[in-house]
């Protein structure tokens, strides 16, 4: 009777969890689309921006390299 009970509540926990992923999905696709035309029509298109995305690469570059160096010392 136990095992029944509990394959019913995993089978309603990812049915949840599936409602809830979609729910997420049609938001996010509902929103993106609110974003206007994009691009600067005068601009230089030999420039490619450089925004947060390099930094974040960076930073877990530092990161992953303090972590080894740590480790290394640890071992030594």
């Amino acid at each position: 009777m136990q095992s029944k009970d509990r394959n019913f509540l995993k089978i309603r926990l990812f049915c949840l969890k599936l409602v809830i992923a979609s729910i997420c999905f049609i938001v996010l696709s509902i929103t993106s689309y609110a974003q206007g035309p994009g691009g600067d029509p005068g601009g230089d298109p030999d420039l490619i921006p450089i925004d947060g995305g390099l930094g974040f690469l960076l930073a877990a570059g530092v990161g992953y390299g303090v972590k080894k160096a740590r480790d290394f010392r640890k071992n030594r």
